[in-house]
């Protein structure tokens, strides 16, 4: 600095040995330069080994360290106007930039001073330490032949990274978890799904809320089935409606090679029908009703082979459950050798007379049949559009199961059958590989879930079980079933789980080492202490809080392609451009329950209903949308809205009340106007449409709107039509089997009712019911049965 301003300085202090030497210097502009650059050096040198344990606010000490550095610049440029002053031999600016420099050093060196001291951590930043327990997931994407992959998001020192999840073994079964809207379908499961067929998998996929998953499914089938050798068939299982179902027998001969396979399937159905019974497999009532449904279900099988005709199935079996005489189906079933071991329980009671007992032995078991069928079921369950070997080489097939949130309880069982038959069909060797999807799986019983988690991986099966939480799955499947199910899982991602389930979650996850700072300040001092402990990967506070869509986890490898790294924490990069077509092609309809003479039939419906039809258009061009909306909205029920339609309009009540039941007015109109505006949205309603609710309907869409809806009644007429007659056409099989084996001389039934009087004096009155019940239709059926009851009665 003396150096620097030694014309200033020499007006006031003159020492000339060192001046003259001085003035050497001063004439060198490199030197001046040197001179002040070398001085700034060295107090930042000075700076930079100087600590202060004062702490300091963050946001602070970056304001420090920006004004110090301006100051500096300040300084520092001072030496280009110095050598500018120097030259034109301006002193007094060269006074002014002395003092310029002296205040743009202290100042500078006093904020950089500051800036040293030490910053205090913002705990706010990082309350839950989650940037603290991050990791590196970095991985390569690994290929094979049945590989699947996830691409996500991560975050790594302050970075935001991808990286991929490579389930290379998917055959080591995957449990997916999540609580409800955390994105496991969307993001994980269906994605599962696409790349299966993608990659030539068969298989089976369960649809708890059909067809939300078959659409989507059968659409991925679509894009992919001609990659495969021989294309695969695409069936679906859908009791809501059986014009959109295949039909098959799960129970037929063919299923059902020796005792133990009825005994196998009726506990499937059994178990489905009363969870409760699942952890009481041995209880006397239990058993007894899974025996008896067990002998039952292997007589069909008897009778089927016996007279050449196919009674074999699970609508027969309910039906057979609920014969009004117990006491004589098993006069009938103990003249089978097959079944005498299963009798004795049973054969016992009835011989000494204990007839109350017996009723009560075998009642769980009717009851519980009767409550698991219906019409749909009885129809869809006595076909054979298909066969259960989905992965057979020559002949692939691809199958969804669909099941009804609202009637879960009536159809669990045959889906649950269903299932199981499945399952045991691919679980064998030199077969396809192939899938058994089963999202919401605690919603259904898969009895042998179990083994095929075991031993499937050697056939090439990959189970996918999606559920919502731990506690769901042991209380549909018992705590002893569900810890199997669970930890027979190799690979696990999981969503959103809270409370124990986040801590399972975290366990299994496992630790790693994390370094944790603690930091104590005061208003002189601060001091820090690290520990480097095994901190939770994935904490289950931090699960808890899982946004839609973001996974962890922990991924199973195998001895050719081995992972190190397997546990994963982001979010799941969806692909959203395939998504947006998933849902392009609509579901096939596969049975048509038009009437043969269809056209004639609906000419004959507008002739018989003219004047409805006639009134009806003219109510739907004369009310505009917004008046039918809101009239369909203050009716709950379909009569009181007819009702109401008559009164309004003076119709005749006769005519259109058969008009308006048989075609389901109330509820066709609904939908139609659900549809049509998308009433589900209230703000499309009042901004977008706000002008076409106040239209009505022109004369072109009235006549639409009304063929349509007679040709759905129609043919929604005709299809209750035929499920009734399937349904009593299985009741007269079962009341013909019965007669007629009455009627065999080699059984001679007869005979041995006649020698016990108590039974005898009871079965005469059953009989003569029984001649006039309306279960059955069958006239020669019921010929046997009176001339049954005469005999009976002769020998009275």
């Amino acid at each position: 600095m003396y150096v620097v301003y030694l014309p200033v300085i020499k007006t006031i202090v003159d020492i000339k040995p060192l001046n003259t030497f001085l003035y050497k210097l001063y004439d060198n502009d490199a030197v001046l330069f040197t001179l002040k650059f070398i001085l700034l050096l060295l107090t930042i040198s000075a700076i930079f080994t100087y600590t202060s344990p004062t702490p300091i606010e963050e946001e602070e000490k970056r304001k420090y360290g920006i004004k110090g550095f301006l100051w500096a610049v300040i300084f520092f440029l001072t030496i280009f106007v110095d050598i500018i002053a120097y030259k034109k031999n301006l002193y007094t600016l060269l006074v002014v930039l002395f003092a310029i420099s002296i205040i743009s050093y202290l100042i500078a060196f006093f904020y950089f001073l500051k800036f040293k001291r030490t910053k205090v951590r913002d705990l706010k930043k990082d309350r839950r330490q989650l940037i603290e327990s991050q990791f590196d997931q970095e991985r390569e994407l690994i290929e094979n032949e049945y590989s699947i992959h996830f691409h996500y998001r991560y975050s790594y020192l302050g970075d935001v990274k991808e990286s991929v999840i490579n389930i290379v073994n998917p055959f080591r079964s995957i449990l997916v978890g999540g609580s409800p809207g955390s994105g496991k379908s969307f993001a994980i499961l269906e994605e599962m799904v696409r790349q299966m067929i993608k990659k030539r998998f068969t298989g089976l996929f369960y649809d708890f809320k059909t067809p939300t998953l078959t659409k989507k499914f059968y659409n991925y089938y679509l894009w992919y089935r001609d990659l495969f050798a021989i294309p695969p068939k695409f069936f679906i299982i859908n009791f809501d409606d059986p014009e959109y179902s295949h039909r098959c027998n799960p129970l037929s001969i063919d299923n059902l090679r020796t005792i133990a396979d009825a005994d196998e399937s009726t506990r499937i159905i059994m178990l489905n029908i009363n969870r409760t019974w699942i952890e009481k497999e041995g209880d006397f009532f239990t058993d007894s009703a899974n025996v008896f449904t067990s002998m039952l279900l292997w007589y069909l099988k008897l009778m089927t082979e016996k007279y050449n005709y196919n009674v074999c199935s699970y609508p027969h079996l309910v039906a057979l459950s609920t014969f009004e005489s117990s006491e004589l189906l098993f006069l009938i079933l103990n003249e089978y050798g097959d079944l005498k071991n299963k009798m004795k329980p049973f054969s016992d009671a009835l011989e000494s007379g204990a007839l109350e007992q017996l009723a009560g032995q075998v009642a769980s078991a009717g009851i519980a049949l009767a409550k698991a069928t219906s019409k749909e079921m009885n129809y869809l369950l006595t076909g054979s559009d298909f066969s259960f070997d989905l992965n057979n080489p020559i002949n692939p097939k691809i199958l969804s199961i669909g099941n009804n949130i609202e009637r879960q309880d009536v159809y669990s069982a045959a889906l649950g059958l269903i299932i199981s038959k499945t399952m045991q069909q691919l679980n064998k060797q030199n077969k396809l590989p192939s899938f058994v999807h089963l999202d919401e799986f605690p919603t259904v019983y898969v009895r042998g879930i179990e083994n095929t988690i075991a031993t499937g991986r050697s056939n090439k099966i990959s189970t996918i079980l999606g559920f919502q939480n731990f506690s769901q799955i042991e209380d549909e499947y018992g705590d002893k079933l569900a810890a199997k199910v669970t930890k027979g899982c190799g690979s696990r991602i999981m969503g959103q789980m809270l409370d124990d389930d986040a801590e399972k979650i975290s366990k299994t996850i496992g630790k790693q080492k994390v370094l944790t700072r603690q930091y104590t300040y005061s208003a002189s001092d601060t001091s820090e202490t690290q520990q480097v402990s095994m901190d939770d990967i994935a904490p289950p506070s931090v699960i808890s809080h899982f946004s839609q869509g973001t996974f962890c986890g922990l991924i199973a490898d195998d001895f050719k392609d081995k992972e190190e790294n397997k546990v994963f924490l982001g979010e799941i990069i969806v692909p959203l451009e395939l998504k947006k077509h998933e849902e392009e092609v609509e579901l096939p309809k596969l049975y048509d329950f038009r009437p043969k003479d269809y056209e004639a039939v609906i000419d004959d419906y507008y002739m018989s209903h003219k004047k409805t039809v006639i009134q009806l258009k003219s109510i739907l061009i004369s009310t505009s949308y917004k008046d039918l909306i809101e009239l369909c909205g203050n009716f709950e029920y379909s009569m009181d809205f007819n009702n109401a339609l008559i009164k309004m309009f003076d119709m005749d009540y006769d005519s259109f009340i058969d008009f308006a039941i048989d075609n389901n007015l109330y509820l066709y109109l609904k939908e139609y106007l659900s549809d049509k505006f998308k009433l589900e949205n209230a703000k499309i309603i009042t901004e977008e449409l706000s002008e076409e609710l106040f239209q009505c309907y022109s004369s072109e869409e009235a006549e639409d709107f009304i063929n349509s809806l007679i040709e759905a009644g129609i043919t929604e007429r005709n299809k209750q039509k035929i499920l009734t007659e399937v349904t009593q056409e299985i009741y007269n099989d079962i009341y013909r089997i019965i007669a007629m084996e009455l009627r065999d001389p080699n059984l001679d039934i007869i005979s041995m009712v006649k020698g016990n009087p108590k039974l005898a004096k009871k079965t005469i009155p059953f009989f003569s019911r029984l001649a006039k019940s309306d279960k059955f239709t069958d006239s020669k059926t019921r010929e046997l049965y009176n001339s049954t009851c005469m005999e009976l009665q002769e020998q009275e």
